[in-house]
């Protein structure tokens, strides 16, 4: 695999960008190919440099290569970044990669990031903001806003949620439409088995005392 040539790190590192790091083209396309030749985990990539080294992931797939210059702490872009730098025509020996007004370019390649500290609080915040705008996009016709699903979600709080599980949420669902017309909401059918699971765990504990 083709590395990056010292004098080149040091001639350049005084002329990027302040947010941009130089990468081997090359190396960059294997990685990137690596990343899509596996089962879609995650619906993004993220960017993580240090000590002239650049790390990608998504999901349980890693590759690192090497680069010159400066990056936030991970810069996390859609899935969809890799194929559209993949269409593109790179340059044949370095690729500049650049964060610039809320996107990351690769050359003149970019799409919307994020910046943070935690990949998984970015995947977890994104998920969120999906979450958020299916709801408001299934209530569309009746006129509610994403802004409004977000209050919504706000007031509902965690503690009246209660702990998030996937299968949960879809048995609700299913459970709600059955009952909706007799005037059942889905807050009912949560308190409902909130209280199975209370009453479960104080008869396991009186099992245990018994024994």
């Amino acid at each position: 695999m083709a590395q990056i040539p010292l004098d080149f790190v040091v001639s350049t590192a005084g002329q990027l960008p302040a947010v941009a790091l130089e990468v081997e083209s090359g190396q960059l396309v294997q990685a990137l190919k690596r990343i899509t030749a596996q089962p879609e985990k995650t619906e993004w990539v993220h960017l993580e440099y240090t000590l002239g080294i650049l790390r990608l992931s998504a999901g349980g797939t890693k590759c690192e290569i090497r680069a010159a210059g400066s990056w936030p702490e991970v810069i996390s872009v859609a899935r969809s970044w890799i194929p559209a730098v993949l269409g593109a025509a790179l340059p044949a020996g370095i690729t500049t990669l650049r964060v610039e007004n809320g996107k990351l370019f690769a050359q003149e390649v970019g799409v919307p990031c994020v910046a943070g500290s935690d990949a998984r609080a970015v995947e977890e915040r994104a998920q969120r903001e999906k979450h958020l705008r299916a709801a408001a996009a299934a209530l569309k016709r009746y006129g509610v806003s994403v802004q409004e699903i977000e209050s919504l979600v706000r007031d509902a709080g965690r503690e009246a949620a209660g702990p998030y599980d996937e299968r949960m949420v879809k048995d609700v669902a299913d459970a709600w439409q059955c009952l909706a017309s007799y005037g059942v909401e889905t807050s009912d059918l949560r308190r409902l088995l909130a209280r199975k699971s209370r009453d479960l765990w104080k008869d396991l504990a009186k099992n245990r005392t018994v024994t």
